[in-house]
């Protein structure tokens, strides 16, 4: 949209102020328009110029990073007694009487523990009661996560031990007696409570044999726990035991709370996960776009910084990490890495000296970029009024984001810039313009390709010719080679001489010829 939408009534409105037309009454045209003084001086651009003179300086530097430390140590305290807690009942509007049913009953009568039911369907009983009592007895063992089994087994067995002991051991009962039994005890005075807990494949009679079993209930009730820490394991310590015991049929336990307890185990794997990998997807864009190694390291660490100030003072708000602040601190992670990444992409494009471009890049994009974090702010400010818990997250948590992003963005970062900013564009293409240059020189001679590598000896020429070893030297077959050579030389020379003379007489010879006949 902004490169489309936005760019197209940008294009019209340029053509408007180009005509001298009014902004609130296009059909009007101004005939001497002049601009007011106030709309031509850019008060932002004045501020963060002093705010870049007022940071440079050493001792506010210092005092800038130990404040930034003191921060990072709150915020990694507030994120240590950061609970993970969901429940559904913050999604309720506060004012409702169904939200205030549930306050008002959680303050004055409070549970001591989640009691947890227990389904097992189609079992073949009574051939796999020791696969039963094994899991009463393992169940039963939980003394830190259980406080009390109710099952119809142990007080079957009760019955049996006490009315029929000469039938043996119940997990040896043969199907006919089984079925006996368990009407009779089903019609007892204590297992009387457990008779509606049974589904049969037809109505149980009272003195006939009980039929077949298609689903049987139990419960057990968990200890008081204090937070996913202790309700996770122990749910799914719960878990393994039926697991375990290889039923025929299926058994599974189910609480209230559980459903609480499996969205806290999942947003604990489910929100770190994803916030690494937004972290590398972010690593990844900023190293493409600012092309700088180190750059897209600072930037990286001013985004997990604020992240970490997040969710650190997300604790002292009163939030938690829950289904709607999982999305919201995953959202804001792209948010972060606006204020960062702007500020060092003019750092790079600027020249100078470290402080020199942060100065600049300040005085050039930071208005820019504060203008974006208070349009964000303007953009969820009327949240901060709402009773919901969705629409409360999302206001306390994107101001935050602001907040600390901005901070880190215009203050923290040009500080770390100021130390270890990396080089500027210009200042690495020229640097690869000037190792070009010199790999076409060594030892500041231009390379020449019909040069020889080794320089004669003894001469100014540079005739590319010319023999390297002179004439001399202590080279015995060079020299005896140079000595023929001179002698061939000497004997071609007193030809040449003898040959010039014979020719010089016969012209001689010849002119006193003629001038006799001309005579």
């Amino acid at each position: 949209l902004q490169a489309t939408w936005f760019f197209a009534w940008f294009s019209l409105d340029q053509r408007r102020i180009e005509a001298k037309r009014d902004g609130a009454f296009p059909c009007y045209v101004h005939q001497n328009y002049t601009p007011n003084e106030i709309s031509q001086k850019n008060y932002l651009q004045t501020m963060m110029k002093s705010l870049a003179n007022l940071i440079m300086k050493p001792v506010v530097k210092i005092g800038l990073i130990l404040g930034t430390l003191g921060l990072l140590g709150v915020s990694i305290w507030g994120n240590i007694e950061l609970r993970q807690e969901f429940n559904p009942i913050w999604f309720l509007p506060p004012d409702s009487y169904l939200a205030q049913w549930h306050q008002f009953n959680e303050k004055f009568y409070p549970t001591s523990g989640e009691k947890v039911n227990v389904f097992m369907g189609d079992l073949q009983l009574p051939t796999e009661l020791y696969k039963l009592d094994a899991m009463h007895k393992e169940l039963a063992d939980q003394t830190d996560i259980i406080t009390s089994v109710h099952s119809w087994y142990t007080g079957f067995c009760d019955y049996m031990d006490k009315n029929f002991p000469n039938d043996g051991a119940v997990m040896n009962m043969t199907e006919d007696v089984f079925s006996t039994r368990l009407t009779q005890y089903l019609y007892s005075p204590h297992g009387s409570q457990f008779r509606f807990l049974f589904t049969f494949d037809s109505a149980i009679e009272c003195g006939k044999p009980a039929p077949t079993i298609q689903l049987g209930m139990m419960d057990f009730q968990h200890r008081l726990m204090d937070g996913p820490k202790e309700q996770i394991p122990a749910m799914n310590r719960v878990k393994r035991i039926f697991e375990t015991k290889n039923f025929s049929g299926t058994v599974f336990p189910m609480a209230t709370g559980y459903a609480s307890w499996e969205t806290d185990e999942i947003i604990s794997v489910e929100l770190y996960r994803n916030i690494l990998l937004a972290i590398l997807c972010i690593f990844f864009t900023t190293w493409i776009l600012l092309f700088n190694f180190v750059a897209c390291i600072q930037v990286l660490m001013c985004v997990v910084l604020t992240l970490v100030n997040v969710a650190g003072f997300m604790h002292f708000w009163g939030l938690t990490i829950d289904t709607v602040s999982s999305v919201y601190l995953i959202i804001s992670i792209g948010l972060c890495v606006d204020y960062s990444a702007h500020i060092a992409h003019a750092f790079m494009m600027a020249t100078g000296t470290r402080q020199e471009r942060v100065k600049d890049a300040l005085y050039k994009i930071g208005p820019a970029v504060l203008n974006g974090g208070f349009s964000t702010f303007l953009a969820f400010v009327l949240l901060g009024g709402s009773r919901s818990h969705v629409f409360q997250s999302f206001f306390k948590i994107f101001l935050l984001v602001v907040i600390f992003g901005l901070y880190n963005g215009l203050i923290f970062l040009p500080i770390v810039l100021s130390f270890l900013g990396p080089r500027s564009y210009n200042e690495c293409l020229n640097s690869k313009s000037s190792h070009n240059k010199n790999s076409d020189h060594i030892n500041g001679e231009e390379l020449n390709p019909l040069k020889p590598m080794i320089p004669a000896t003894g001469g100014s020429s540079t005739d590319p010719l010319k023999p390297i070893i002179k004439a001399g030297s202590e080279v015995p077959a060079y020299n005896h080679h140079l000595a023929n050579n001179q002698s061939h030389q000497d004997n071609h020379q007193n030809n040449d001489e003898s040959h010039s003379r014979l020719l010089q007489q016969n012209n001689d010879a010849a002119t006193g010829v003629r001038s006799d006949h001309v005579l």
